[in-house]
């Protein structure tokens, strides 16, 4: 049975990218930090595309496994709602 933890591994070796960027939320490293609400984030630059990967932690390792959906946006400044217990990776294009 593949865990989610496979499912995240198998994602971030996909998604991994050239350059590592700095991505924070109300100004601290996006680490699971108080006021961050259990939130993980990294992101990483690969030609013209940015891969920003937000974890949240969960109790059931077994209960997600991967799916697609698009977005749409414009500007600097990216704002979702990232659904408890998930793995999500944005792929921002020019």
């Amino acid at each position: 049975m593949r865990t989610v933890s496979w499912h995240v591994q198998q994602l971030y070796g996909e998604y991994k990218g050239e350059n590592v960027l700095t991505l924070t939320m109300g100004g601290k490293p996006v680490s699971g930090a108080e006021g961050q609400n259990g939130l993980f984030a990294s992101a990483v630059k690969d030609g013209d595309k940015v891969y920003v990967k937000v974890a949240n932690t969960l109790d059931e390792p077994c209960a997600i496994v991967p799916a697609e959906a698009s977005f749409t946006g414009e500007g600097k400044t990216l704002e979702a709602n990232v659904p408890a217990l998930s793995f999500t990776i944005f792929i921002l294009e020019k």
